[in-house]
């Protein structure tokens, strides 16, 4: 009997073998995929650098200037830890639009991030949609990633509860302090528009 990570690292294994980019296409989706991480890292670099080299007798000035610096190289390596997934989801994409004969699937989970934009504007690529359909697209989706995702959270650490928001609706929830996590069905719902 297999399970359901057993046949997750099958079609893992499948996408990865009948989707293969050739030397230039890879080294330019990998440039693309990484741009914000070079960016931030370029800045990082730059940003204590220049002032040593501005004013070298404010030595403080760079000191300081090194925490936003470290800040900055951190994110520049997260973003480019994810580049072996950014490269799964586009041969995922591009393999599930072969097998559905050009179905396209929503793109809204990918556009929620600016570093996962670049990943649903090369699946739009691939599917040669064109550069003012593609903006229009992305546009769109990352409206349903930003409605989708958008709430607030206040918390009451006397009375243990958690209340979640989307503008329209408020849920609340009790926090089980001994297990340490929230109760996920919501206590009292209360609409919070005006009546």
């Amino acid at each position: 009997m297999k399970t359901e990570s057993h046949e997750k690292g099958e079609n893992f294994l499948l996408i990865e073998e009948k989707i293969q980019f050739g030397f230039p296409k890879k080294l330019k989706l990998y440039f693309s995929f990484n741009r914000y991480a070079y960016l931030l890292l370029i800045s990082g670099i730059l940003l204590p650098l220049s002032s040593l080299i501005l004013k070298p007798a404010w030595w403080w000035l760079t000191l300081l200037l090194l925490f936003p610096a470290i800040w900055m190289i951190k994110w520049a390596y997260f973003i480019h830890s994810q580049t072996s997934k950014k490269f799964h989801i586009l041969k995922k994409q591009m393999f599930e639009h072969s097998e559905s004969g050009g179905e396209l699937s929503p793109l809204s989970k990918y556009c929620g991030d600016p570093c996962y934009r670049v990943v649903a504007d090369e699946i739009l690529i691939q599917r040669n949609v064109g550069f003012f359909e593609r903006r229009k697209i992305i546009r769109k989706n990352t409206r349903i990633a930003r409605s989708e995702n958008n709430f607030s959270f206040a918390v009451d650490f006397k009375n243990h509860v958690v209340y979640r928001s989307d503008g329209q609706t408020t849920e609340k929830f009790k926090f089980n302090e001994e297990q340490g996590e929230l109760d996920d069905t919501p206590v009292i719902p209360q609409n919070s528009g005006s009546n």
